[in-house]
């Protein structure tokens, strides 16, 4: 949605906002970030761009055998927009999936105010607890950010799925072995009327 390169002396290379957002409350935060990371990407979140995370980045010149700092690259997410693009194709009976992003333990996304109260599992997957009913948990910790990825599914719209593709499932059986009964009793019946 926004990103923007900023040279080491402060000026601005370059431009691209769809949002007509600017970090520029934040920026001095952003540079001294980025800086503090020699080069590295580094995520970050600020609460009053809600819904969405920052990548900083410091662009270093390559010269002899070193390497000089040249400018400092910002790029803006919109997190609710890549997770609700993500969610589309694996909605559950038309609900999507609630999504929550932590790090170091602290929420620093969520797309539904529902997942304030599920905490990051003990285990990989599990079955949560909430004052809106019983969530189907699952996390997964990225290791190259630190961050844990936790989705929650109710467990009512899961079993519903699980229980109706079971029941297609047996249909499909039941009517392929009443067609082998019929076809093995038409083929009995022919060779039958033939002796």
């Amino acid at each position: 949605k926004y990103v923007c390169l900023f040279s080491e002396d402060g000026k601005e290379f370059g431009r691209f906002d769809i949002d007509h957002l600017s970090p520029t409350e934040n920026l001095e935060e952003m540079v001294a970030l980025a800086k503090e990371s020699k080069g590295k990407a580094r995520w970050l979140f600020f609460p009053e761009l809600e819904g969405s995370l920052v990548l900083v980045r410091e662009i270093r010149e390559k010269e002899n055998f070193s390497l000089n700092e040249l400018a400092t690259l910002i790029i803006k997410v919109d997190l609710d927009e890549i997770v609700a693009k993500a969610n589309r194709p694996v909605a559950v009976n038309g609900e999507e999936t609630q999504v929550a992003i932590y790090h170091d333990g602290v929420q620093i996304y969520s797309n539904n105010a529902m997942m304030e109260d599920i905490s990051i599992p003990e285990r990989t997957y599990e079955i949560v607890d909430t004052d809106k009913g019983k969530y189907f948990a699952s996390s997964y910790l990225a290791k190259e950010t630190g961050w844990v990825y936790v989705t929650a599914v109710e467990f009512n719209s899961i079993f519903h799925s699980l229980t109706s593709t079971l029941q297609i499932s047996v249909y499909v059986l039941l009517c392929v072995i009443l067609f082998a009964i019929l076809l093995g009793s038409g083929i009995t019946r022919r060779v039958v009327k033939q002796i």
